[in-house]
Order: structure tokens, then C-alpha cells, then sequence
């Protein structure tokens, strides 16, 4: 298995090209590819996501340009990026690895809670609601789309401590109500290059369990 991992400062629309690009160069092989990107304040809506879920985000922000709402090809409904959080975006090849969309995403949500754990808070998954969960609130979220067989989007979770305010604005996930939380609320936490570097280690691990 050979991981390539590669930052980028793109906005979401640039970064899903930069995806498909090279979805097209690792078909057919085992190669994985991580992006780590940094996205300036933004919302991303899943293919179906209905535009009711961005409810309070008003639109002078949107004209004025402070905050700007992207449609991306991925699963999932609304959700935020902003400082504070951690981005990863693997692309691999489900067709040669053997692995099922569900299967995929319970490897995304078990490569989170690893990290946390690493990093001294324990993470679950909870019935019905895809994603990682401290305590009862939301901190990791799972986005993905498929290209010919090759997976794209991937994970966000909210490291912080400046990554709340933006969640205020959709209906996170498309569930109403539901409690967004962040690591900083349990302790300090390291800088995003450190956990990038940290997430990069524990997704590995978890995904040599498809290598057979």
C-alpha cells in the first residue's frame, strides 16, 4: 500500500476538481490519497441537501462575501468549515480494495475515534447517526462520494477552539437540534498540523485491516 498525503489551500468546488483529477490517476491501483485541506469559513451541502437546511445563514452574508455555501458530490447533508478543525479527504479505490460504501464509512468513523483517543477523549458512533460523538454532541463528520469506484470527500472533526459559531447557522447533518461539540470542550489540544500528522498514523493502521 502506498499513502500519499498532500495539503492543500483551496476553496471546496477547487479541492472536489483537485479530487476527481486524481481519482483518475489512482484507478485500478491500491494507491491512497489524503488531502488535507484549508478552507477558509464555508458551508458544503451534500448532492441532496435541501437548501431549507442553511436556515439562518442570511443573504447579505453570502453577497457580501464573508461566508460563501458550496454544493459539493458527496452524501450527507449541511455542514461547516471553519479554523479549528481538522479536514481529511482520502481517495482510494473501493473497486480494488474490496471494501463497501458502509464498510468505508465505519473505517472513516473508527480512524476518528482512534484519534481521539490518542489524544485522551473517548469517541462513539451512536445508532442512526452517522459520525463520532463526544458524550452526546457531534464532533466528527462523515461526507463521502464515489467517482468511477474512487472514493472522495472523506471526514471532518472539530478540534477547536473557534469552530462552533458557523454550526448555528444550518441544520447540521439535517438533524435539527442536534448538540455540535469540539475537543477544546475537554481539554487542550494540540495545533491542526500535529493532529493532521496524528490522523494520517491512525487511519493507516485502521485501513491495513483491508489489505488480504
Amino acid at each position: 500500500m502506498r499513502v500519499f498525503a498532500e495539503q492543500v489551500s483551496v476553496n471546496p468546488l477547487q479541492c472536489q476538481a483537485y479530487q476527481v483529477e486524481i481519482a483518475g490517476r489512482i484507478g485500478g491501483t491500491r494507491d491512497v490519497h489524503i488531502l488535507f485541506p484549508e478552507h477558509d469559513p464555508c458551508v458544503t451541502l451534500g448532492r441532496h441537501t435541501p437548501e431549507a437546511e442553511v436556515l439562518a445563514l442570511d443573504r447579505a452574508r453570502q453577497e457580501a462575501g464573508s461566508i460563501e455555501v458550496f454544493r459539493l458530490v458527496r452524501g450527507g447533508g449541511a455542514t461547516y468549515h471553519g479554523p479549528g478543525q481538522l479536514i481529511a479527504y482520502i481517495l482510494a479505490d473501493l473497486r480494488t480494495w474490496n471494501v463497501s460504501i458502509p464498510e468505508y464509512i465505519h473505517t472513516l468513523e473508527e480512524a476518528m475515534i482512534a484519534l481521539l483517543l490518542r489524544l485522551g477523549a473517548r469517541g462513539d458512533r451512536s445508532k442512526g447517526r452517522p459520525g463520532v460523538f463526544l458524550k452526546e454532541a457531534k464532533v466528527g463528520f462523515v461526507g463521502v462520494g464515489v467517482h468511477h469506484g474512487v472514493s472522495l470527500h472523506g471526514v471532518s472533526l472539530n478540534i477547536g477552539p473557534a469552530t462552533l459559531e458557523g454550526f448555528q447557522w444550518i441544520v447540521p447533518c439535517g438533524m435539527p437540534g442536534l448538540p455540535i461539540g469540539q475537543l477544546s470542550d475537554h481539554g487542550p489540544v494540540p495545533g491542526i498540523a500535529e493532529v493532521q500528522g496524528l490522523f494520517l498514523d491512525e487511519f493507516q493502521e485502521v485501513w491495513r485491516g483491508w489489505e488480504r
